[in-house]
């Protein structure tokens, strides 16, 4: 009963289609005096090759499943 529970919680969080990525970075709230037009367009490129280094469109259920069963999840950056 509880891993039904928790995969009806994923599936309510996690929706995912072919054209859109499950999440997306919303900067509407920032002030504009905060971050600047270049800086904000760098950030959503970082976050969409994050996401891309995740395979997120793909793994999204998954890592937030385990996110959700832990409570934090961690990720070793390699450079």
């Amino acid at each position: 009963e509880c891993d039904d529970a928790i995969e009806d919680i994923v599936n309510e969080a996690i929706v995912a289609d072919d054209e859109h990525l499950p999440v997306s970075l919303s900067l509407d709230h920032v002030k504009p005096d905060v971050l600047d037009e270049n800086t904000r367009e760098l950030m959503r490129e970082e976050f969409d090759d994050i996401c891309s280094m995740l395979d997120f469109a793909r793994f999204g259920h998954d890592i937030f499943r385990r996110w959700y069963i832990d409570g934090r999840i961690a990720f070793h950056k390699v450079i």
